[in-house]
């Protein structure tokens, strides 16, 4: 049985982007280990967030991956990469008003942050209370450090690497601060696609 992910490489991606991009991951990785992860909202759609929850090695039980996007060049692209009926690609409005527009299902499992600056604190604030288990890329922004502080519990991975951004689990249901994580860090993120 081959593979359901078709996955394009494309000779002109830079070289930091390549790197600096995926941070999350290895968090990502380790997540589907402590929760039953069938049904993920992703905001922002980014190729190694994508592969990583089509990967059935470390989402196994993933049933559906809705992504909202805001630019559909750049949803487009990343849409090019993959071919696995799992995944729905939304593409919402580029204001922080778009938020509202987006119903989310209700039995989403896990909601990834990773879009516009201007539409995360909305999301936070209409999601937090609905859903269990939210994982925000960049949390460590000065302007988003208020919201992760307003969820009750909260694990922030700080990558070993200076120059990479911090990604936090956040819950107010589920106490995610006293799980064992061991992330192992990973620097070759060409090694993910």
């Amino acid at each position: 049985m081959t593979d359901p992910i078709k996955i394009i490489k494309y000779e002109n991606e830079s070289l930091h982007f390549r790197t600096t991009a995926g941070s999350h991951i290895p968090l990502l990785r380790k997540i589907s280990g402590f929760f039953d992860i069938n049904v993920v909202a992703e905001f922002g759609t980014g190729i190694y967030s994508v592969k990583t929850f089509l990967d059935k090695k470390y989402f196994p039980k993933l049933i559906n991956l809705y992504s909202y996007e805001t630019s559909e060049i750049w949803g487009n692209y990343i849409k090019s990469f993959f071919d696995d009926n799992r995944w729905k690609m939304h593409f919402i409005g580029s204001q922080k008003e778009s938020i509202n527009k987006v119903d989310l299902p209700q039995n989403v499992d896990l909601i990834f942050v990773d879009g516009l600056d201007i539409q995360r604190e909305p999301l936070i604030i209409k999601y937090s209370n609905l859903y269990n288990i939210f994982v925000l890329h960049d949390c460590d922004a000065d302007f988003l450090m208020p919201l992760v502080n307003k969820f009750r519990y909260k694990y922030i991975y700080a990558p070993p690497v200076p120059k990479y951004r911090h990604t936090a689990i956040l819950s107010n249901k589920t106490d995610v601060s006293h799980m064992k994580w061991d992330i192992v860090w990973e620097e070759d993120f060409l090694k993910w696609i």
